[in-house]
């Protein structure tokens, strides 16, 4: 019998991140109340409207269709996350960071 032990389907894979760096925010994550937003994500918010994204996107070479706040998950890793946005073309697609570059 195992008592106190919580079973999740997918992980956020930002809580690996955080864990890496440290275990106690990993668990305050799972535990307790959403933090809020960091500064780079807001940061990241503000920049990657669509229509910015579209134009740094085109002057990188890159064309395509731009989803934003894209949900992914793998089942084979039992991780779930959201990335700032991917570029579809066809049948290929590129998943975006966007990254605060000082």
């Amino acid at each position: 019998m195992r008592v106190g032990v919580t079973t999740y389907s997918n992980l956020p894979v930002t809580i690996l991140k955080e864990y890496a760096y440290c275990p106690r925010i990993a668990y305050y994550k799972l535990y307790s109340v959403s933090e809020p937003p960091t500064e780079s994500m807001i940061y990241g918010k503000i920049v990657a409207s669509k229509d910015r994204l579209k134009e740094i996107l085109e002057k990188a070479g890159l064309k395509g269709d731009v989803l934003l706040d894209v949900k992914v998950s793998s089942r084979r890793l039992g991780v779930t996350g959201i990335v700032d946005a991917v570029i579809i073309n066809g049948t290929r697609a590129k998943i975006i960071e966007v990254k605060n570059q000082r």
